[in-house]
């Protein structure tokens, strides 16, 4: 056994400990893979005896303890040990990796992992290209010596207790494709630096106490496919240039900020998008026009707003989409018929308008479950089904 190379256990319903003495029973493994068992314990320090071991997967167990150092490890390339119930210490395991200099993967997510980040981490493997320390509680600020993990493509600290600025230093993640850092408390500005990761895809930034304005800079990131900057304290009015970006095309999610002033008619550029959410602002003006150029738009919510006017023909355009919540603005004039167009739609929400006159008979609105139209006073309906007064006959024929 001892010349033993590859070890897959994963996903079974293995249970115990794993032998203290592995590492020195199996000196030449180059793979350990027990991931999704039950293995509970402390990860044997002696696995830091397998000088040959590349991968290392014990991700989805109970194991508990601090996570050791494995420092001695020069050929490991992938080392995964999320969904444990690890603990940091004072993190010299995040010192002693700095000796592995062919790691390319890190992933230590759903841990209980706590404190601040060393400055060591700076000292990671220049290959390193994922890191995963999301759902931990690791608090303290950003290191600014995350810049010098120059390969990085993915780096994911979601859901953990950081605070502080996002450094301008992460501009010089010039190989960055995802950056997660939803869910923390990071505040302050976003830096303009961000708009230097030309191969940034998605950008996941809500739930923090961000403010200030959104930076146009963002348009620097031409693959930028996701955008979410929700739930923060953003203000001031809507960059054009953020609709310069026809790569958005995932989601573009602004809602619960306090941004306010029109939305740019260049909102019509976004020709790729789907999901588009500016709910919960204090934006205003009429729903410009070119928003029915957003051809493949699947969701927009635009609900909680200071909106006005009339509902834009335009919209017809918006064959595909799914869903689409207007609801809570100060929108005028009579529903337009053509929502009946809208074959795919099976949300529409105008309640809480000032909408009037009769409400179409067809399409859509023969579902009471899937239209939402109360709190317009002037409105009436021919069917029962969605809880607004009926239609005298003579309104009805001028309809």
């Amino acid at each position: 056994i001892s010349s033993l190379t590859y070890l897959g256990m994963g996903m079974n319903i293995l249970v115990g400990e794993i032998p203290y003495n592995i590492g020195y029973t199996l000196p030449n493994i180059q793979t350990l893979i027990m991931q999704g068992n039950n293995f509970t314990g402390q990860i044997p320090i002696s696995v830091a005896n397998t000088t040959n071991l590349q991968v290392i997967n014990l991700r989805d167990n109970s194991f508990h303890g601090i996570v050791p150092s494995f420092g001695t490890l020069p050929s490991l390339v992938d080392m995964n040990l999320g969904w444990n119930q690890l603990q940091a210490g004072d993190w010299s395991f995040l010192s002693s990796l700095t000796n592995c200099t062919q790691l390319e993967k890190l992933r230590l997510d759903a841990n209980n992992l706590e404190g601040v980040l060393p400055n060591s981490i700076a000292g990671l493997s220049k290959s390193l290209e994922l890191l995963l320390l999301r759902s931990n509680r690791i608090s303290g600020t950003i290191p600014l010596e995350i810049q010098y993990l120059t390969s990085l493509r993915r780096l994911y600290m979601e859901r953990n207790l950081l605070t502080g600025n996002l450094p301008e230093s992460v501009g010089n993640l010039s190989n960055l494709f995802v950056l997660s850092l939803s869910q923390n408390k990071l505040s302050g500005s976003i830096p303009l630096s961000v708009g230097k990761l030309s191969q940034l895809s998605e950008l996941y930034l809500q739930e923090n106490n961000f403010s200030g304005p959104i930076p146009g800079a963002l348009a620097g990131c031409k693959k930028l496919e996701k955008l979410n900057l929700s739930c923060n304290s953003f203000d001031g009015r809507i960059p054009k240039e953020l609709f310069s970006l026809p790569s958005l095309s995932q989601g573009l999610d602004l809602s619960h900020n306090q941004l306010s002033g029109q939305i740019p008619p260049e909102i019509g550029s976004l020709k790729n998008l789907g999901p588009l959410n500016i709910s919960h602002n204090q934006l205003s003006g009429q729903i410009p026009p070119t928003l029915g150029q957003c051809v493949h738009l699947e969701s927009l919510h635009m609900e909680g707003n200071l909106f006005h006017g009339k509902i834009p023909h335009s919209s017809i355009s918006l064959g595909g989409i799914i869903e689409m919540d207007l609801s809570q603005n100060n929108l005028s004039g009579e529903i337009p018929d053509i929502f009946k167009f809208f074959k795919s739609m099976k949300l529409l929400n105008l309640s809480f308008n000032n909408l009037e006159g009769s409400v179409p008979a067809d399409g859509i609105f023969q579902n009471g479950r899937k239209v939402f139209i109360q709190g317009n006073m002037k409105l009436c309906t021919s069917t029962p089904l969605l809880r607004v007064p009926f239609c005298n006959a003579e309104a009805s024929k001028q309809r």
